[in-house]
């Protein structure tokens, strides 16, 4: 062997474990690094509120509040009606009753609902055939009706956050009754 060849492997053999301890080294300060925020995030629970004169009928919108997707359906004339006729009186503001009475709805004339399916991830697809709206659960393939319960036995499926409609044609999200 030459001595030029000899050297070279020298160089290379140095160089190969300085950079093996550098990346040891990275690895060991990682291990034992102790200046990590350990404070949990702090969540917006303020309520939202949305003006509802501008919605028109069958509209669908979304909103957030706490970091989560709230639809809001006004149902048209007819669906409002047959509600009505269903159940005069409307439900408590207690999530139990709201999900045992015919509107699931404080109010006849909308429905809200997270915009999330029975997964809880995926967000929904919105679909209105001839004044019929349901909506579909884009990772499950589950279809709901107008008032949140799937259409295949009627069982409430989508959930409701807490809400309440105020005097003055707005909804707040965030609480059930106002305080």
């Amino acid at each position: 062997m030459s001595d030029k060849r000899l050297l070279y492997r020298v160089i290379l053999k140095v160089l190969a474990m300085v950079g093996i301890i550098a990346l040891l080294l990275v690895f060991f300060n990682a291990t034992f690094y102790s200046n990590i925020e350990t404070e949990e995030a702090v969540v917006d629970t303020d309520d939202v509120s949305v003006d509802l004169s501008q919605l028109f009928s069958e509209a669908n919108t979304i909103v957030r509040w706490n970091n989560k997707r709230i639809g809001l359906l006004k149902r048209s004339d007819t669906e409002q009606l047959a509600l009505i006729r269903q159940a005069s009186k409307g439900p408590q503001a207690v999530l139990e009753e709201i999900n045992e009475h015919p509107w699931r709805s404080l109010d006849p004339r909308y429905f809200v609902y997270f915009d999330t399916g029975d997964s809880g991830h995926c967000p929904l697809y919105v679909q209105n055939n001839d004044g019929e709206v349901s909506f579909k659960d884009t990772c499950t393939a589950n279809w709901f009706d107008s008032k949140g319960r799937f259409i295949s036995d009627r069982k409430p499926g989508l959930k409701i956050p807490p809400h309440h409609f105020s005097a003055d044609d707005q909804l707040v999200i965030g609480r059930w009754l106002a305080e």
